[in-house]
């Protein structure tokens, strides 16, 4: 997706929370600002990029929040890793299991580091 860039690790979190959504979103942002975070490129390589997936099994389609993530369905980097914490949660929009939406992607290429 995006420019050419180098290898990176990838990884997902289940977190429980009381936060809302966007204050969850902010939280996120906040962290990736701590660490040198800066919003340049649109999807260009990154220090770090904290995005929230889903969040239980809300749709929220706001023009600064979308969940769950638009672009989770079309990216292996993200479904290989959410499918070893939550192989059975159900994408919302979808109705399938995230193990189900991982497989119908081309993932060969995408290496478990534990």
């Amino acid at each position: 997706m995006g420019p050419p860039q180098p290898d990176y690790l990838n990884g997902c979190a289940m977190i429980e929370t009381s936060l809302i959504p966007l204050d969850l979103l902010n939280v996120l942002h906040s962290i990736e600002a701590e660490f040198g975070r800066v919003r340049q490129e649109v999807w260009g390589a990154r220090t770090l990029d904290l995005d929230l997936l889903l969040y239980d099994d809300l749709i929220i389609d706001l023009p600064t929040l979308q969940v769950p993530h638009p672009r989770m369905l079309y990216r292996a980097f993200v479904l290989v890793p959410l499918s070893e914490i939550a192989p059975n949660t159900i994408e919302p929009k979808s109705r399938q299991s995230i193990t189900t939406l991982c497989n119908q992607l081309e993932h060969s290429d995408i290496n478990l580091f534990v």
